[in-house]
């Protein structure tokens, strides 16, 4: 039998002590407290939308519907829907917020209101 060698693609990741690792999680934790804390406040913040624009090299080297499919761009009326899809989310949660919130406030009747008359059915016996 001969060896067999394997060729990969290797992306080498920067060694982090424990220390480093506990300070950004204490970050994350941190931020997400925070934004937690606006939900709860209702100063939701809208998402972040992040374009990034290509050089004129790379438009010029690929054809715009191999750039489409491969999803590197998107038209603008895609990006706009986008933007209107999360502006419905967010509002769609808020209500639900509300919604739950009002529900919790309000007292459910436990006993039987005695002004509402109740009919029954006898069986029918030939």
């Amino acid at each position: 039998m001969s060896d067999a060698e394997f060729f990969a693609k290797v992306i080498p990741k920067r060694l982090t002590s424990l220390a480093e690792d506990f300070k950004q999680s204490q970050e994350e934790f941190r931020k997400d407290e925070k934004d937690r804390g606006l939900r709860r406040a209702g100063k939701v913040p809208e998402p972040e939308v992040t374009r990034e624009r290509l050089s004129h090299e790379v438009i010029d080297k690929q054809d715009l519907r191999t750039l489409l499919r491969s999803g590197q761009v998107l038209p603008a009326s895609e990006l706009a829907k986008q933007k209107e899809d999360a502006v419905r989310l967010a509002k769609d949660l808020e209500e639900a917020v509300r919604s739950e919130l009002s529900h919790r406030r309000t007292k459910i009747q436990t006993d039987p209101d005695k002004t509402v008359v109740h009919y029954t059915r006898e069986p029918f016996e030939e």
